[in-house]
């Protein structure tokens, strides 16, 4: 950048940059993502899958990545249930964590009544997953929560007096709030 640009020119080339960005991104949907919108057809191209789970995991791209995931069809969502389960739980960011429980929660309430449950178990099985972790009891509580209700059983049998302490708020606090508003 020149040192005496302006306000004006920098301005410029931002929108212009943006322009660009909202181009590449409408060419790449086109192109790979919106091929169908049958969330139960499979993925043809598992490199795009593939692609998007490198982007979500590098911690440089993840909440870029998570944001244009958000308007990829649903296909690709339940693909990287895992990755979004991750951010939803364990992400930096307070907006990547949003953004990856509203994918999640948006996911058709068929295969969140068929899937979710095991969902929740694979990604329980990666290293450093944690069960009692609260923004998951908050999640199964979203979407199952009678899983939530489970969770929070177990944490109170458990030997670590963290983990019976979000237990025991999810049981008495948390569930109960819930329920009332509904």
């Amino acid at each position: 950048m020149k040192d005496k640009e302006s306000a004006g020119e920098i301005w410029h080339e931002l929108l212009k940059a943006s322009k660009h960005r909202l181009e590449l991104w409408q060419k790449f949907c086109v192109k790979f993502v919106l091929l169908t919108s049958d969330w139960k057809k499979p993925i043809e191209d598992d490199s795009i899958v593939e692609l998007m789970r490198k982007s979500l995991v590098d911690s440089e791209y993840r909440y870029e990545a998570v944001q244009l995931l958000e308007s990829f069809g649903t296909r690709y969502q339940i693909a990287l249930i895992d990755d979004l389960l991750e951010i939803a739980v364990y992400g930096e960011t307070k907006e990547g964590n949003s953004i990856a429980r509203k994918i999640i929660i948006s996911l058709p309430k068929e295969w969140l009544e068929s899937n979710f449950r095991t969902a929740i178990e694979h990604w329980l099985q990666r290293e450093g997953s944690n069960k009692f972790a609260p923004l998951l009891f908050t999640l199964c509580a979203d979407i199952d929560p009678n899983l939530a209700m489970e969770f929070a059983e177990e944490a109170l049998k458990s030997d670590d007096e963290g983990d019976r302490d979000i237990g025991e708020w999810m049981l008495e606090d948390y569930l109960p709030k819930q329920q009332h508003k509904t």
